[in-house]
């Protein structure tokens, strides 16, 4: 469905073509004179400036209808096509940035079109495979990606080599995230196990070495997936993909039985405080949460209450607001409960009760639920407390202090059982 939605934005681009006058003569003037041609011409370049400067700026601003408005007065200009190939690139890369990527596929279909030979042509293939797969069309986007690796062996001369290199990297790593995104594992696995071969810069080889990792955990091998994950964290601590990796480390360990050990690492995480994590707050807090969050609740489900107790308090300390620390509140109490630490339990619920609720309860989100959350808290209370009434009077009855009570308790003879003769 979405292959063919990026047939019909081709022929789209062609009636846009049409449109913005591409192909027409030089000028729209019929056979201006001469004489003004240079000077028309030297106005017409003074416009596209201009148009590119109130484009970029826009762009800066995030103002893409303004941008986008902007290129198009440049596409309409009856100039020669070469005078609007920056601007055409400029604009593709505008629709990428704002994820508009079926636009961004047919400008850079008009590119290849018009600019075939051009030496920007294999990296607008990479780019408009990148845009393919976004829109769905994985073999589209392979087929980009072939091309444009196809391109960099026909480049030759000493200083194409170096290009040449990188563009043939960049494409095979393209073809090996396109397989990924399909969900072809098996053979996204084995372009990132190729890749590792090549040289690369250290940037690259820690992409590939993390997606190869992820590959292998979604391929159902939690043993090699925990084994990459934990060398990656030792090769790249500084990573901004690190918590990420150690998100992946604690689930192939659960995955593998070795719950203590995924308790060990996934603390490791909540407990870091590094400066790495200054660059990137919110990413690095989210695959805490996520982390802590899905390991805590898969070790109380299997009953282990102790590590995933820990794991909570944890995590209450990340973020203050009552939407976040109220629900791992309520399930600190729980995990109390399964302790049989009956008071902390109360203490637990307790604080959710005596908590004052957010100003302005959105509808659809999970402040909503805090006031169910606190009815919940205060039945949690008041069954707690009716259980220890309960065992402490029938304490009383089982278990009486008989000295007190003045009452001699009741004793049985011991009578051996002999068994019956049949007759």
């Amino acid at each position: 469905m979405k292959a063919l939605s990026v047939l019909r934005l081709a022929g789209r681009w062609s009636a846009f073509l049409a449109m913005a006058s591409w192909g027409r003569a030089e000028t729209v003037r019929a056979d201006p004179p001469k004489t003004k041609a240079a000077v028309w011409r030297a106005d017409a370049g003074l416009e596209i400036k201009g148009l590119q400067t109130v484009a970029r700026n826009a762009v800066n601003r995030k103002a893409w209808d303004d941008a986008e408005s902007a290129y198009h007065k440049i596409l309409v200009l009856a100039v020669p096509d070469v005078a609007k190939r920056d601007a055409l690139l400029e604009m593709g890369q505008m629709f990428e940035t704002n994820k508009a990527y079926a636009k961004a596929a047919m400008v850079y279909e008009g590119f290849l079109e018009r600019f075939r030979d051009d030496p920007a042509s294999a990296d607008v293939s990479i780019r408009l495979g990148r845009a393919c797969r976004e829109l769905g069309s994985f073999q589209t986007a392979l087929a980009k990606f072939y091309n444009a690796l196809n391109s960099s062996l026909r480049m030759t001369g000493d200083d194409a080599i170096a290009a040449q290199k990188k563009l043939a990297l960049k494409a095979k790593f393209e073809i090996a995230q396109t397989h990924f995104a399909k969900g072809d594992y098996a053979e996204a696995r084995r372009f990132f196990t190729r890749l590792l071969m090549l040289d690369m810069t250290p940037e690259d080889r820690e992409m590939v070495e993390f997606r190869l990792a992820s590959t292998i955990s979604l391929l159902g091998d939690p043993g090699e997936a925990a084994a990459l994950s934990r060398r990656f964290l030792t090769d790249h601590a500084d990573s901004e993909r690190a918590a990420e990796a150690s998100y992946l480390l604690a689930q192939s360990l659960q995955k593998l039985g070795r719950s203590d050990e995924a308790a060990r690492e996934t603390l490791k995480l909540l407990k870091d405080e590094k400066g790495r994590e200054k660059s990137a707050p919110e990413v690095w807090r989210r695959w805490k949460m996520k982390t802590g969050t899905e390991l805590a609740s898969a070790l109380y489900e299997k009953g282990d209450a102790m590590n995933a107790l820990t794991i909570y308090q944890r995590l209450a300390e990340l973020d203050p607001r009552p939407e976040w620390r109220w629900p791992i509140v309520y399930q600190i109490g729980l995990c109390f409960e399964r302790l049989r630490l009956t008071q902390r339990a109360l203490e637990a619920y307790a604080y959710l009760v005596g908590g004052e609720l957010p100003k302005n309860v959105a509808k659809n989100s999970i402040v909503a639920d805090l006031p169910a959350l606190k009815e919940m808290a205060q039945w949690k209370m008041d069954y707690l407390r009716w259980a220890t009434d309960v065992d402490h009077s029938l304490s009383k009855v089982l278990k009486p202090d008989w000295k007190t009570a003045g009452i001699q308790p009741l004793k049985f003879r011991e009578t051996p059982v002999v068994q019956a003769e049949v007759p």
